[in-house]
C-alpha cells in the first residue's frame, strides 16, 4: 500500500480540523502560543508589567481573532489561551507575585526501610517555593511550566484565597499512581462499552425526540395512560435513565483522556529521570477529581467547585473576582454571613466562571459538520447553554439553602437524610439541564460511531469484538 503523498496529509488534516474535531490549522494559531511564553521570558527590568500586557496582549489577540476568521471559528485550546492570555499578562502579575512549588522527594537511610514494603513507597519529600528567576536559563524553565499549569495547584500566587487552599503533594510513587491510573482507564473503559451498548438502541441518541418519549426496553403498554404507572413516572423515569447514560459517559471519557497519557509519561520518568524529571511527572500531580462527599455536602456548589476536574478554573473565573476586585467588593466570609458585597462578589465570580466555560466549551464544535440539520453555531449555542443555565441552579440552590436556614435553623448538611436529599436536588437538576447538550453531540452523530475498537459488552453478547473493522 503506496504511502500517501503530502497533499493528501494536508488535505485529510484540513477536513479533520474543520468538519470533525477543531483545531489549529494556520501560522496565526501557533504564534499567539509563541507569543504567551516569549512575553512572560522579559524580565520585570526591561519591560513594567502594564507595558508587558499593553504591547503583548493585543497582538495575541490580534493572531487569535485572524486564526478564527481562517478557521471559520473557534476551538477549546485558542479560545483557553485567548483567556490565560488576560490572566497571566493583565490580570496576575506573575513575574512579581508567583512562586512555584518544588517538591523535593529524598529517600531515608536504609535501616529505616520495611523490607515488607516498596522503598519507593518509602520516599519523604520536602517543598521549595521559586520566584521569578534572575536569570535566563531557570527562566525558561519556570515560564514554561507557568503557561502549562493552568490549575496553578503547584504555584503560590500572593493571593490568600489560592494559596490556603493548595493541595497537598502526591507523595504517591510511580508504582501506586500508575496502577490508580490504570483502574481509571479500565473502569472508564467499561463505563463507556456499557452505556455506549445501550445509547446504540435508543432512538433518542440518533433522532430529534423529545427525552420522555418510552425507552426502547419497554413495551408501548407499559408507557400506555391506563397503564398502572402514573403519569409523572412516564415523564421521570426515560429522562433519568437518559441522562445517567449521558453523564456516566461524561464521566467515564474524561479519566481515560486524563490518564491514559500519563502512564507512558510514568515509564519514561523512570527510565530517563533527566529527560522527565519527578516534578514534570504525572504521579506527583494532585489529583484529578475530589472527593464525590462534596457533592452531597454542598450540592451545585460540590459538584462543579470540589468533585468535578478543575482544569479550566483559573482560566475562567480570575476575570470574575478581578472585576471583584477592581469594584472593591469583599468576600463576606461564610454563605450565611455574607453582606450584599459578599454576595455581588459570589455573583461576578460564577458568572465568569460558567460564562467563559460556555464559550470554551463551544469550540469542540467544527467550523462546517458534516451532514447536520443544524448550524455550527446554533450547535456552539446549545453546548454553552448548558453552562449558563449552571448560574440558574446556583442561584436557586443558594436561595433554597437560606430558605432551609431561615425556617430550620441549625440543621446543616451533616445528617444522611439531609445529604441525601442534597443528592437528589443535584440528580434533579442535571437531569433538567444536561439534556442541553444532546442536539448538537446527536447531529454530530456521536452515538453513531463506537467510542472504542474492542467492545467487552458486545463480545460478550455474541455481536462481535471488534468494532472499527
Amino acid at each position: 500500500m503506496p504511502l500517501p503523498d503530502t497533499d493528501q496529509i494536508v488535505h485529510f488534516y484540513n477536513h479533520l480540523t474543520t468538519s470533525i474535531v477543531p483545531g489549529p490549522n494556520n501560522v496565526s494559531y501557533f504564534l499567539a502560543l509563541f507569543l504567551l511564553p516569549t512575553s512572560l521570558l522579559i524580565p520585570p527590568s526591561i519591560l513594567s508589567h502594564r507595558v508587558l500586557y499593553s504591547l503583548f496582549l493585543p497582538i495575541i489577540y490580534a493572531l487569535q481573532l485572524r486564526s478564527w476568521r481562517q478557521m471559520g471559528g473557534i476551538d477549546v485550546i485558542s479560545v483557553n489561551l485567548t483567556l490565560w492570555s488576560l490572566t497571566l499578562l493583565a490580570l496576575k502579575d506573575p513575574r512579581r507575585d508567583f512562586r512555584r512549588i518544588h517538591t523535593i522527594k529524598r529517600q531515608p537511610s536504609p535501616k529505616f526501610i520495611s523490607d515488607r514494603k516498596n522503598p519507593e513507597d518509602e520516599i519523604q519529600s520536602e517543598t521549595l517555593e521559586e520566584p521569578y528567576p534572575q536569570t535566563l536559563r531557570p527562566r525558561i524553565s519556570w515560564v514554561g511550566t507557568l503557561v502549562l499549569s493552568i490549575r496553578l495547584t503547584n504555584w503560590k500566587l500572593n493571593d490568600p484565597a489560592h494559596d490556603a487552599h493548595l493541595p497537598p503533594p502526591n507523595t504517591a510513587s510511580r508504582r501506586t499512581f500508575a496502577l490508580y491510573a490504570f483502574r481509571q482507564i479500565i473502569t472508564g473503559y467499561l463505563i463507556l462499552d456499557l452505556t455506549s451498548s445501550y445509547a446504540h438502541l435508543d432512538p433518542y441518541f440518533h433522532s430529534p425526540l423529545p427525552i420522555s418519549s418510552p425507552l426502547p426496553s419497554l413495551s408501548p403498554s407499559f408507557f400506555n395512560p391506563s397503564s398502572p404507572l402514573p403519569v409523572i413516572l412516564q415523564i421521570i423515569l426515560p429522562r433519568l435513565l437518559r441522562t445517567t447514560i449521558l453523564a456516566s459517559q461524561i464521566y467515564a471519557l474524561i479519566p481515560c483522556l486524563f490518564h491514559l497519557p500519563v502512564l507512558p509519561a510514568i515509564g519514561l520518568n523512570y527510565l530517563f529521570p533527566t529527560l522527565l524529571p519527578d516534578e514534570w511527572s504525572p504521579h506527583t500531580w494532585p489529583s484529578f477529581f475530589g472527593p464525590f462527599s462534596a457533592v452531597s455536602r454542598h450540592g451545585l456548589k460540590g459538584l462543579w467547585g470540589q468533585w468535578w476536574h478543575q482544569m479550566s478554573r483559573q482560566v475562567v473565573s480570575t476575570p470574575g473576582r478581578s472585576l471583584a476586585d477592581a469594584l472593591g467588593l469583599e468576600n463576606g466570609g461564610r454563605e450565611g454571613k455574607r453582606g450584599w458585597q459578599g454576595w455581588a462578589r459570589w455573583a461576578l465570580v460564577t458568572v465568569s466562571a460558567f460564562g467563559f466555560s460556555g464559550i470554551v466549551h463551544m469550540g469542540l464544535i467544527p467550523p462546517k459538520p458534516l451532514n447536520t440539520g443544524m448550524g455550527a453555531m446554533e450547535m456552539r449555542l446549545w453546548i454553552g447553554a448548558f453552562f449558563w443555565v449552571q448560574v440558574l441552579g446556583f442561584g436557586l440552590e443558594v436561595l433554597g439553602a437560606q430558605a432551609w436556614g431561615y425556617f430550620f435553623p441549625g440543621i446543616g448538611t451533616e445528617r444522611r437524610a439531609m445529604r441525601m436529599g442534597v443528592l437528589v436536588w443535584v440528580i434533579a437538576w442535571l437531569c433538567v439541564s444536561l439534556p442541553l447538550i444532546v442536539p448538537p453531540f446527536r447531529e454530530l452523530g456521536y452515538w453513531r460511531v463506537w467510542p472504542m475498537p474492542v467492545s467487552v459488552v458486545q463480545g460478550v453478547v455474541g455481536r462481535g469484538w471488534v468494532m472499527w473493522a
